[in-house]
């Protein structure tokens, strides 16, 4: 007699429930597939009976979706058939980074060239590893080459570099210039011409870089990868183990974010990361969060707490989301008349 044969779920593939339909996320393979509940319900099936006792069960129409659901399952590799319904052992969730801080998100100002040497001695002193660089007043060359030799040596080894071709005129020096600092993983230069084509390490963008540029919520912006997924599940996926620095030097949780907690020009940023309220959002995972609980994405998606629906409630939803997990559809958020207050109260009209 054959043996039953079981339908396994791969370990890497990882089924997030929203309120009206579910995600299958592939952390492998860094891929999502969103799918009906009822799929999601019929594999819960599939993890105590063979596969053939399930489809027996059944009749009719709910035999032939769930037919199809075991095709598209096996056609996208997201399962396999086995004789032992033991189940393989899960991937593990859990989610910890050698380090302090993680990211920092520095506004650069050239005015405090003379500061950022401490804070690259800070930022070591911490362990963090990537930092954003965003420039949204006038920048030269020569004082971006001088900031990057303040992180020789110290562990922050990627960096990312964005500014506006309207406040930088050496642009066409740039890939030379990128090719001689390998920690610079790529420059995104806005205001670009459309004409513009891309170069190793270098991206043109014709939207503009401003101020209110971050907390966009996309799904084309999601990272579904291990690392984010099992810390989206412990922590919030934007702020935890993040500090930034804005253009006046004011230490804070994230640079667009109204709360400061020193200023570089007389505190250093492992004393603020130790002051009260600084790592309040670090914890806040999107499972608290009012719409985000609801949603099948939340796992892979950022997260935003400067720009909020609700700027009063540190809980509500991300102000640059335009997706309905009850609708299961996405809308352009600024035209939607329930955030027109939130955005005049952030002066984004």
């Amino acid at each position: 007699m054959a043996a039953a044969r079981f339908l396994s779920i791969f370990s890497c593939c990882k089924i997030v429930k929203g309120i009206t339909r579910g995600v299958i996320v592939d952390v492998q393979r860094e891929a999502i597939y969103r799918v009906p509940l009822d799929l999601i319900d019929f594999m819960e099936r599939l993890k105590t009976k063979p596969i053939k006792m399930v489809l027996d069960e059944m009749s009719g129409a709910d035999k032939e979706t769930a037919t199809d659901y075991v095709n598209y399952l096996l056609e996208n590799e997201l399962a396999f058939y086995v004789d032992n319904p033991q189940p393989f052992k899960e991937i593990s969730t859990e989610w910890d980074y050698p380090s302090y801080i993680t990211n920092c998100i520095l506004d650069f100002n050239e005015d405090h060239l003379h500061l950022y040497g401490g804070v690259a001695k800070s930022l070591d002193l911490l362990l963090c590893y990537h930092m954003d660089v965003r420039c949204f007043g006038q920048v030269s060359l020569a004082g971006l080459t001088r900031l990057l030799l303040f992180f020789e040596g110290t562990t922050v080894q990627n960096i990312s570099i964005k500014l506006s071709a309207k406040c930088f005129s050496e642009v066409a020096q740039l890939e030379g210039w990128v090719t001689h600092f390998g920690r610079v993983r790529l420059v995104e230069v806005f205001d670009a011409e459309a004409n513009h084509k891309e170069r190793k390490g270098i991206s043109f963008r014709v939207d503009a870089l401003h101020t209110h540029s971050c907390g966009k919520i996309g799904i084309h912006l999601m990272t579904p990868n291990i690392q984010h997924y099992n810390e989206a599940l412990h922590h919030n996926s934007c702020l935890n183990r993040k500090i930034g620095i804005d253009s006046n030097g004011n230490i804070k949780n994230c640079p667009a974010m109204r709360e400061s907690y020193g200023n570089i020009h007389n505190g250093k940023l492992e004393q603020a990361i130790e002051k009260p309220g600084f790592k309040k959002y670090w914890n806040l995972n999107k499972d608290r969060i009012k719409g985000c609980k609801d949603c099948e994405f939340r796992y892979v998606c950022t997260d935003c707490r400067a720009y909020v629906e609700q700027p009063q409630d540190r809980l509500s939803k991300p102000l640059k989301c335009g997706y309905d997990p009850i609708e299961g559809k996405w809308s352009a958020w600024s035209t939607n008349p329930l955030k027109q207050k939130a955005i005049h109260y952030y002066g984004m009209g």
